[in-house]
């Protein structure tokens, strides 16, 4: 992988932290949210798969594991709001153990048995989702709890293990590289077409300067002449 990607991937580790940190300035826009979705699955893919990562700075990644946690404590908690309501009012006993919980307490521990207790609360409001109507708990949001769950899952796997036992080819990669420059693409027309919000445009712009950290190496031996240094 050469510095020119790696630098790239950086950019975009960093765009991707910044945009779920932002996420409510965009998580109801359906085709932003369908694109950052596909710019982070692929992104993830690289690297999850790719063992040539010399370089590629992983603190984006771990941004964009922690917001995603956050967003899951945050969502399922509220849920749990609705079934406790559920539980006392039905004296369910069985169940007001399961979703009686404050956001430390429904966060607490590793990541991994934080993120199992929330998917054993949505299992158990999906058993009982036909008497949980009127408590407002539909299966559409069960449905975005889990599938947020799974996100949740992948990132701190690759956030803990960033080399799989499969290593994608250089032609993987490069696919990879080239459909998120594509979305990115479309996902700054987007993002500047539907937003309103001209601060959240330009904190977006900000993030996709890519930086040349390879430029160092290369260029540490190099005489710069005044005229040169004029221009950068």
């Amino acid at each position: 992988m050469n510095q020119d990607v790696i630098n790239y991937l950086n950019m975009l580790g960093g765009a991707l932290s910044f945009l779920r940190q932002e996420r409510t300035q965009w998580e109801n826009e359906t085709e932003i949210e369908e694109t950052v979705t596909s710019i982070e699955t692929d992104y993830l893919d690289i690297l999850t798969h790719s063992k040539d990562i010399e370089g590629l700075v992983t603190t984006g990644l771990t941004d964009i594991k922690d917001v995603t946690f956050d967003l899951v404590m945050t969502k399922t908690l509220k849920i749990c709001r609705k079934l406790s309501a559920y539980a006392k009012k039905k004296n369910d006993l069985a169940m007001l153990p399961l979703v009686n919980h404050s956001h430390s307490s429904l966060s607490r521990g590793p990541e991994k048995e934080a993120i199992a207790r929330c998917k054993a609360i949505l299992d158990a409001a999906a058993g009982k989702l036909q008497v949980l109507t009127t408590f407002k708990i539909t299966l559409p949001e069960i449905t975005a709890g889990k599938l947020l769950i799974t996100n949740c899952e992948n990132l701190v796997d690759t956030r803990t293990n960033t080399v799989s036992n499969r290593t994608v080819s250089g032609e993987e990669v490069a696919a990879l590289v080239s459909a998120t420059r594509k979305n990115l693409s479309i996902l700054d027309d987007l993002i500047e077409g539907i937003s309103e919000d001209e601060a959240f445009i330009s904190r977006y712009l900000a993030t996709r300067h890519t930086i040349d950290t390879g430029k160092g190496k290369t260029l540490k031996n190099k005489k710069v002449t005044p005229k040169e240094k004029t221009k950068e």
